[in-house]
């Protein structure tokens, strides 16, 4: 696992190379070696394991001897202890490893020696209280020390005395050594391919010795480029490969311990702020941890602890990170920041490596982890291991060690564990195996001895049955830490374990699995089918455990932090979480790729041994936590359909604490078995021969256990509600949906107002590539929309940064990146009114559910308002809400209707040869759009405007003519008197339980419900009068219906409730322009109807240009305006005259021809009456 290797080295301890300034020693005596040694010199323990001096020196110094012997007698015998101290130091000076550094050989046994003015002062002040041995007093020296330093070296041979107060390059052995780090390297700018390196002391730097300061480089060749696992060494110019266990990242900082924050090429700084930016004190942000740190605000809600850091880039890189988030998914978030542009972590328990590219110069780079206002999961943090970041420095001017237990690569670019049975400490240049009788497991330091090997050492494993036996044989643990001598048991042959469930007792007596649909218990010897609308469920059970069992399972196994073993253990009856853990550890067990073909679920049992109080299990499906527990449970994980990995992970701060599964059950997966039946769910239905359930047809939706899939009615749609029930939701109001489909219409972005009749089309307002907006609330929340067709837009995302895409999405000020939810799957339209006029549409989204009521959906409301001046229009800045909804605003030429002929003007010329010039144009101040006028152009003088009277009609040559025969006409109306079918009417019904109008031939008859409503639109002309009539005759059957009339949607009659016995006739008047005609019945018993008859309406054109026939039996009037039935006892004729009947026949009202009359006992209606 590549992740898992990467990890790894975050367990080190990391330390900075460096190399030992090698010189020769520039003093010369019979103990002095001419290069420092690793040698140990009694009596300077001030040394650093590399001295100048054989170990003999120490003699020298015994018997007064040595080189600066003679400042012994500078003092009186009696000086104090502390000046004694200070004077020891001299002794040890020519054997200092460094001594090149502030001595030098002047020749002929001369030498001389730079002291740090600071040695001086300290001199000066130990021996205050001190007498010379010439009786004179210390303290009548001036107190900076100069002088005394001056007259006790005089005292010694050979020796020349240089003092320096810049205290670098100097003798001063209280002062720290000198390293690379206190160097401050500037390269010039690369003028010609060539540059200089110089080299100065950092300013305040306060050391001596160690590390000399380099002479400055010029004339060198430019850039400077140093690879991966090479360095610059100090003072000089050419790159040379990482010593042997020594890493470089070529100029780039890799932070992988954090005992404590670093220091040198990256700063971090971490604080505490809520959700608006103000810094609390109540926390102080990320804490240290070791192997990795710990965003530290467990607990505390509606906190962001930030963590920032500002790099300079010599040149373009990246910065990588290994981090984790485990929290409450979709709504504790781990941002990371560069500059500006943020970026949200996907929530993931699991470790992952995150890589982003930098350009090069100034950036700023921020991780802000943030808690929501409630609610803690699992951990309930963030958590970063390792943070790397290229490009710092030209070249890297030093090589990283590996820590103890660990290696470089071959590159020198990588530390990696030492193996199991080899360890490795400081300046190893590779893993050394361990001793016979000795182990060490992976990245060990040190091998331990081989204990005796005992039960737990070792597991059993089981090979494939051989007809109804198997073998039984029994393998060390991995690693191994026992002896090797140590033996295994015996193979034994057992008996094959029973057939599980789902599986029979076959042939042979294997156990063979059951067909699909049918289960069985165990060792069942058959299986039984599954009922209908049931299906048996295929699960896959683990009680074994061992690597022979897993040999087709997709699974990992390992572990991160300090770890006894590599992972969970195989242990033949359970699966442990292994031993000898030394520290923090996470220790993970994940099946991969588990394929659920059907909702089943995740069931395993956990016991816990040892000191529980620091260690818990937490379970994850593709790393959304499920649960947490640190007692012994079982319990089980909701799994949908799909591919998934399941991931059990042992968290652990404790030496003793040891978990334990001992099964585990897959329900729902491909290749299992099944040991009982369940009802499908809803919304699916079983398939025969095939395993499982399966989802109903788009459009379709079922019921728990169903036999079969029912398409929704009309005007809805399948929707799976928030209680993950399959339902047919409404679609959007005004709006027309087939039956059985799987999503509402739109109606093509166009609605025809019920109301006015006029027709909208809001197809220029679909944007299919971006969501309109922003428009912004008082609380910063930002408002996206779009009509008819879903789109996206940059801000919004998910949680995890995945683009959403809808009509309506909301994005949250707490977040840079997060969207709360995406809504309009539902659209639908009524019409806006102001001052009670009809000024636009008003586009109703819908679809998900309120956060604030319970059963109620979330609406948001866009007013689209007719503005002819406006063009395209945008979405009004200010907006408001009240509960579940929201309005806005769009003022638009598309929220005004589709030009028709009401906003036509024609004008007639003057008639010339008996023709006149006609030209169409639009009203004056016209508010719609589209349409198009008919073309201009000559007709006759008698066709221009003519209006003919009740009874005639317009002819062929321009006059108004007599309607001739059966026939009438209202001259510029019609009249609907026989109903072949529901042409020009409209019918709907809105409700689950409601029937739509139909004809009876004479007559209009309601469906049942409520309510069922029939429509026709009209268009009344102008120049034809101001009160044009319109009337109808209508009646009722039930005590609890009513009927209710309404011209554009003001209810102008009703009648009922109750039961109406013959037709009532109604009689009104239209306003000339277009108008919307509207029945609508209302009863809650399916067997009450409505009728209407005789609809008319006048003025819905100049002149009629045909009469209409009468229908049968009734025959037109005298004035050929209207139809009327023929007398009692007189029968209809074709030509619409009336026959009287013979005396022997009758006839009345309704009846189409004579009949011949009853006797007097049966009717009223007899021969005796005539």
């Amino acid at each position: 696992n590549g992740v898992a290797l990467s990890l790894l080295l975050l367990l080190a301890i990391s330390c900075r190379a460096q190399l030992p300034s090698v010189g020769s020693c520039p003093f010369s005596t019979q103990y002095t070696l001419q290069h420092p040694a690793e040698k140990v010199v009694p009596g300077c323990p001030s040394l650093d394991g590399m001295s100048c001096c054989e170990a003999a020196y120490a003699d020298s110094i015994s018997s007064n001897d040595d080189y600066f012997a003679a400042v012994d007698s500078f003092f009186s015998g009696s000086a104090s202890d502390q000046c004694k101290e200070r004077l020891s130091d001299l002794h040890c000076l020519p054997c200092r490893s460094d001594s090149h550094i502030f001595a030098s050989s002047l020749g002929q046994d001369w030498f001389s020696v730079r002291v740090c003015s600071s040695w001086c002062s300290l001199l000066s002040t130990a021996c205050a209280g001190d007498t010379l041995a010439s009786g004179e007093l210390v303290s009548t020296y001036p107190a900076n020390g100069i002088q005394l330093c001056r007259d006790l070296f005089e005292v010694v041979p050979n020796l020349v005395l240089d003092i320096d107060f810049e205290n670098r390059e100097c003798y001063n052995p209280s002062l720290r050594p000198c390293t690379a780090d206190d160097i401050e390297i500037i390269e010039t700018d690369c003028i010609s391919s060539k540059t200089t390196l110089k080299f100065l002391w950092k300013v305040g730097v306060q050391c001596t010795g160690g590390v000399s300061l380099p002479s400055d480089i010029t004339d060198i060749l430019c850039p400077i480029n140093c690879e991966a696992g090479q360095y610059l060494p100090l003072g000089t110019s050419d790159c040379v490969n990482c010593p042997p266990d020594t890493i470089s990242l070529s100029g780039g900082e890799f932070i992988h311990t954090w005992d404590e924050w670093p220091s040198k090429n990256v700063i971090f700084h971490t604080w505490c702020q809520d959700a608006r930016g103000n810094k609390l004190t109540t926390c102080s942000g990320w804490a240290l941890g070791h192997n990795l740190i710990d965003a530290n605000i467990t607990g505390q809600h509606g906190v962001d602890s930030v963590l920032q850091t500002v790099v300079q880039l010599a040149h373009n890189g990246f910065v990588e990170f290994i981090a984790r988030v485990e929290a409450e998914r979709g709504f504790d978030f781990l941002e990371f920041a560069i500059d500006d542009k943020a970026y949200a972590m996907p929530y993931s328990q699991d470790f992952q490596t995150l890589r982003y590219e930098l350009s090069a110069g100034h950036h700023t780079l921020t991780w802000k982890f943030s808690k929501d206002f409630s609610d803690n999961h699992g951990v309930d943090t963030a958590q970063i291991f390792s943070i790397e970041i290229s490009s710092l420095e030209e070249h890297s001017r030093e090589c990283t060690p590996c820590p103890q237990g660990w290696t470089a690569n071959s590159e020198r670019t990588d530390c990696h564990p030492c193996p199991v049975n080899t360890y490795s400490q400081a300046g190893f240049m590779e893993c050394k195996p361990c001793e016979d009788g000795f182990y060490s497991l992976s990245g060990s330091s040190n091998c331990t001895v081989r204990p005796d090997c005992q039960e737990g050492d070792y597991h059993a494993e089981y090979l494939p049955c051989q007809g109804t036996h198997r073998e039984k044989i029994y393998v060390w643990n991995e690693p191994r830490i026992c002896k090797l001598d140590g033996k295994l048991p015996d193979t034994e042959n057992v008996t094959c374990a029973p057939c599980t469930h789902g599986t029979y007792v076959g042939d042979l007596g294997r156990c063979l699995p059951c067909p699909p649909g049918e289960h069985s218990g165990m060792n069942a010897t058959s299986c039984t089918p599954c009922p209908e609308g049931h299906y048996a469920p295929q699960s896959l059970h683990y009680h074994t455990w061992d690597e022979i069992s897993f040999a087709e399972v997709d699974y990992e196994n390992y572990c991160f932090g300090s770890c006894g073993t590599s992972g969970w253990r195989f242990m033949d009856e359970y699966l442990d979480s292994g031993i000898d853990h030394t520290g923090a550890v996470h220790n993970y067990f994940v099946l991969r790729n588990v394929e659920f073909v059907e909702e089943g679920f995740f069931d395993f049992n956990i016991t816990f041994g040892g000191d529980t109080s620091l260690c818990f299990v937490d379970v994850y499906v593709d790393g959304s936590f499920q649960w947490s527990s640190s007692y012994d449970r079982s319990a089980k994980s909701l799994i949908s359909v799909g591919t998934h990995d399941i991931s059990i992970e042992f968290v652990s701060f404790s030496d003793t604490c040891i978990a334990k599964v001992s099964y585990i059950e897959l329900q729902g997966v491909a290749g299992g078995t099944s040991d009982n039946c369940l009802p499908c769910p809803q919304g699916t239905t079983v398939k025969e021969g095939l395993h499982g359930c399966f989802p109903c047809e788009p459009g379709y939706i079922s019921s728990g256990g169903s036999e079969a899939c029912e398409p929704c009615p009309k005007n809805t749609f399948p929707l799976e509600n928030e209680n993950r029930e399959w339902v047919c939701k409404d679609c959007g109001v005004n709006t027309f949906t087939p039956a059985g489909s799987p999503e509402c219409s739109t109606n093509e972005c166009t609605f025809t107002s019920p109301g006015s009749g006029r027709v909208y089309n809001l197809s220029a307002l679909v944007n299919p590539n971006e969501l309109w907006g922003p428009v912004v609330d008082s609380f910063g929340w930002e408002y996206y929309i779009n009509f008819c067709e879903s789109a996206g837009h940059p801000k919004c995302v998910d949680y995890s940064g995945q683009p959403q895409k809808g009509k309506y999405c909301v994005v949250s000020p707490s977040f840079d990146v997060w969207t709360s939810f995406s809504l309009g799957h539902i659209q639908g339209y009524v019409p806006y009114y102001e001052g009670g006029e009809e000024v636009g549409v008003n586009v109703v989204f819908s679809g998900d559910s309120c956060w604030w009521a319970i059963n109620t959906d979330e609406t948001v409301e866009v007013a689209v308002i007719c503005d002819p001046d406006a063009g395209l229009g945008a979405l009004d800045e200010e907006l408001h809400h009240s509960t579940c909804a929201t309005y806005l605003t769009w003022r638009s030429l598309y929220g005004c209707p589709v030009c028709n002929e009401a906003d036509v003007v024609t004008t007639y010329g003057e008639c010339v040869n008996e023709e006149r010039e006609v030209v169409y144009s639009w009203k004056n101040n016209k508010r719609c759009h589209g349409g198009s006028l008919p073309p201009s152009g000559k007709v006759p003088c008698t066709l221009s405007g003519m209006v003919c009277d009740r009874g005639q009609f317009l002819d062929t040559n321009g006059a108004c003519a007599e309607c001739q025969g059966n026939t009438f006409s209202l001259g510029n109306g019609h009249r609907y008197l026989g109903f072949n079918d529901l042409a020009p009417f409209e019918t709907f019904c809105i409700g689950d339980d409601c029937s739509d109008w139909f004809t009876t031939g004479s007559a209009l008859q309601s469906g049942h419900g409520s309510p069922s409503t029939l429509r026709i639109f009209v268009s009344q002309l102008t120049g034809v009068g101001d009160l044009i009539p319109v009337q109808f005759q209508a009646k009722l059957s039930g005590e609890n219906s009513h009927l209710v009339f309404s011209i554009d949607g003001v209810e102008t009659w009703t009648i009922g409730p109750g039961l109406v016995i013959g037709y009532k006739e109604f009689k009104g008047h239209l306003t000339p322009g277009p108008h919307a005609l509207t029945w609508q019945f209302f009863s809650d018993n399916q067997q009450d109807f409505a009728r209407v008859r005789d609809i008319t309406t006048g003025a819905t054109t100049k002149s009629v240009l045909e009469c209409t026939r009468c229908p049968f039996p009734l025959v037109a009037n005298l004035e050929k305006d209207g139809c009327v039935p023929c007398p009692p006892n007189y029968a209809p004729n074709e030509d619409g005259t009336c026959h009287a009947c013979p005396w022997t026949h009758f006839r009345v009202a309704d009846m189409h021809n004579c009949a011949r009359r009853p006797p007097c006992s049966m009717s009223v209606v007899c021969r005796s009456h005539f």
